[in-house]
């Protein structure tokens, strides 16, 4: 099956090809294994940079699996190059393959758990994927935003652009296909006292706080699951006045509201500076 709703890649593109056969005198016949096996031509003068001295023929191997760059597309044949790849993109093209290749085969997975057909399920996953490259200008540019690594994460599961119905059985499923997946709120905020025993005050508020929630153990995954009223809660020094706090626990609308019931204990402290970050200070 292909992954997208096109049917080859534009110019450019970087793509995981797999070796088909070599064709003497002329090169490389290569599937591109993101549209469902398309035929494309890896010529003799795209290998390598520099003259291949070996036998040429032994150069690639045939079932080989390797990222190469689309060089040309003349009348929907499509020619790739092995040696325009630059490397920082055939790293980004492996991730980005292996991301994508793990979520296309839930599809089977949740087909076998659910009413909805393979096929139904692969529908949705390359809308997925669509909306995901609308996002980024290359693929894999930002893997921690990828359908895949979303599904895992119970925090940003929701936030995936799926059809209710399917989203449904994703939650349902969530540990049969992932196990227990425990997800961190993270908050960052600045505190600060002017008075002469300033450091004090910001310790004893902060404390206090932390008592709201505070355990004397650290839970497990296991524990957090059984028991999803437990949370883990961690407040880490910056760069003081600057402070992060994490909340651990299963259910990720639990783990917000922990969050905020501290920043707000601490807002209304009394303290003479509190403001709250909307992204990570630098250190």
């Amino acid at each position: 099956m292909k992954w997208y709703t096109q049917n080859i890649p534009t110019l450019g593109e970087s793509v995981m090809c797999t070796v088909l056969n070599y064709v003497e005198g002329t090169g490389f016949n290569v599937t591109l294994d993101e549209y469902d096996g398309y035929e494309a031509l890896l010529m003799l003068r795209d290998l390598h940079s520099k003259k291949i001295k070996k036998n040429v023929a032994s150069f690639l191997k045939v079932g080989e699996q390797l990222p190469l760059t689309v060089t040309n597309i003349d009348d929907e044949r499509v020619y790739v190059s092995k040696k325009d790849i630059k490397e920082g993109e055939i790293a980004i093209c492996k991730t980005y393959f292996s991301q994508t290749s793990k979520l296309f085969s839930l599809a089977k997975r949740l087909s076998h758990v659910s009413s909805f057909t393979e096929l139904q399920w692969h529908e949705q996953f390359t809308i997925l994927i669509m909306d995901y490259l609308d996002k980024c200008s290359d693929k894999g540019e930002d893997m921690d935003t990828h359908p895949y690594a979303m599904c895992i994460d119970k925090s940003t599961l929701n936030t995936l652009p799926l059809s209710p119905p399917y989203m449904e059985v994703l939650e349902l499923k969530h540990i049969d296909l992932f196990g227990i997946q425990i997800c961190t709120i993270k908050k960052y905020f600045n505190i600060q006292s002017y008075q002469i025993d300033g450091n004090e005050r910001v310790k004893t508020i902060l404390l206090s706080a932390l008592a709201l929630y505070k355990n004397d153990k650290t839970y497990t995954n296991q524990e957090l699951h059984d028991d999803q009223t437990l949370c883990n809660v961690t407040l880490l020094p910056i760069a003081v006045p600057k402070f992060e706090l994490h909340v651990q626990c299963y259910l990720p609308k639990y783990g917000v509201t922990v969050a905020q019931k501290i920043l707000s204990s601490i807002a209304g402290s009394g303290l003479d500076y509190y403001k709250e970050l909307t992204e990570t200070p630098k250190q």
